[in-house]
């Protein structure tokens, strides 16, 4: 079955591939189902997020089984996030506190997905 275009309009979650739709249905319960594409009003006070310190970005990227393997040790997508934020490619973050959890928002540089990197990524 072919990919559909991410610019269609619709629902993001109703031009998803059958397996990924599942995974992102999945997420989306642990927000209580809002899907963060509906939301329209999300705040941009970076003061309302959470503090981080190093230990807590090193638990998280070593000891988080990815998705995709299952296993610890080094989640690469999380990894490639946050080399995005670091390069400069992430901006108009926004957060909304969703069924007790924080969800923060981003936009990625289009440039990013031309693979064009910054020097040591």
């Amino acid at each position: 079955m072919a990919s559909k275009s991410l610019n269609q309009k619709g629902p993001y979650k109703d031009r998803l591939e059958p397996a990924t739709k599942a995974r992102y249905i999945e997420i989306l319960a642990l927000i209580g189902g809002i899907d963060p594409y509906d939301l329209k009003k999300l705040c941009d006070d970076v003061n309302q997020l959470p503090s981080l310190t190093y230990p807590d970005i090193v638990n998280y990227l070593l000891f988080t089984p990815s998705i995709y393997t299952m296993e610890d040790l080094k989640n690469f997508k999380s990894l490639e996030a946050v080399n995005q934020v670091e390069c400069g490619w992430v901006s108009g973050v926004t957060s909304a506190v969703l069924s007790n959890r924080l969800l923060v928002k981003g936009r990625v540089s289009y440039c990013f997905f031309l693979e064009i990197h910054c020097s040591g990524y």
